[in-house]
């Protein structure tokens, strides 16, 4: 059995390195009545590969010397957008080729840009980090991007939702491929676990990248007058421009509506709130603007999938200072 992992501009070397390193000890421990597993760290030619931290990572074969491998995998990308593909194109046609040839083939986060781009999303559902979804949606009407989900399978394909992701997803591309007992091996080796509560409970509010300068600055208001009732009033008034003409062109910058991006500012800040402090659930609400503790509670669990009292309990670090 051959998996490559594929080696790219920009990488993040935490999933890159992570990988390599569970299945190397894979390949270690694999009985020989299983057969042998060959880990390959692949890039377009022999140069060192630059990860985003300043890392160079050696591969140990080309593109072109892979004939085919079973299991494709993809580490995040700390990705420029604007620029990342140009130069791209023989590794993306190389992922296309594989994967049409039966490769199984894996992307952890931003890597999933790269199965995109290869067109082998097209008409399925991936997921990749929420921070990127509004520019993945636009780049690629044809997927159907659901960011709440910290992994999904294809069976041919899978993508993971971000950077540590890299688990989850390598304990579903290896499934069926190594033996039930290799497996277990490897998750007591390296305590890998699945993240059961997806991103939802992760997700921030992304910074919108817009020129509108009125609307910029509403949202610096925004954030400065989070708690008060009458702040989205304020904000138009301030900004001199018409309701309806704020409401459009707010719209059209942020991707939601007012109302909607001062509910993500207060729940960003209930967040904070709720790791960092000992008051209560309503008092917290009560600091984000949010007078009806019930509403407040209904509202956190819709963007989170959780509950204000769930969340401190999974994510307060302990013994930390509050």
């Amino acid at each position: 059995m051959q998996i490559s992992v594929l080696l790219l501009p920009g990488m993040m070397g935490s999933s890159a390195l992570g990988l390599l390193d569970v299945l190397t000890v894979a390949s270690f421990i694999m009985p020989p009545e299983e057969g042998s597993l060959t880990v390959q760290r692949v890039a377009l030619n022999d140069k060192p590969v630059m990860a985003f931290q300043g890392i160079p990572l050696q591969p140990d074969a080309t593109i072109a010397s892979v004939d085919k491998a079973d299991l494709i995998l993809i580490p995040s990308l700390m990705l420029d957008t604007r620029h990342w593909f140009t130069g791209q194109e023989e590794v993306i046609s190389w992922v296309r080729e594989q994967a049409n040839s039966g490769a199984r083939v894996a992307s952890v986060c931003t890597g999933a840009f790269v199965l995109a781009e290869a067109g082998l999303l097209d008409g399925k559902t991936a997921t990749t980090h929420w921070a990127f979804a509004e520019h993945f949606r636009q780049r690629y009407p044809s997927v159907s991007l659901d960011v709440d989900a910290v992994l999904i399978n294809h069976g041919r394909l899978l993508t993971a939702g971000a950077g540590m992701a890299w688990q989850d997803l390598l304990i579903q591309a290896i499934s069926g491929m190594v033996s039930d007992n290799v497996l277990l091996q490897l998750r007591q080796t390296f305590l890998m676990q699945v993240h059961k509560d997806g991103q939802k409970p992760f997700i921030g509010q992304p910074d919108s990248e817009h020129n509108d300068k009125q609307i910029q600055q509403a949202q610096i208001w925004m954030k400065e007058s989070l708690t008060n009732d009458t702040v989205i009033n304020d904000v138009i008034e301030r900004s001199g421009l018409q309701q309806r003409t704020f409401q459009r062109r707010f719209r059209q910058a942020v991707g939601m509506s007012p109302v909607h991006y001062l509910q993500h500012l207060r729940m960003e800040a209930a967040k904070v709130a709720l790791l960092r402090h000992e008051l209560s659930v309503e008092n917290i609400g009560f600091t984000v603007g949010y007078n009806d503790s019930s509403f407040f509670r209904r509202l956190f669990r819709r963007h989170t999938g959780m509950s204000p009292a769930e969340y401190r309990k999974a994510n307060r670090v302990k013994g930390g200072n509050h």
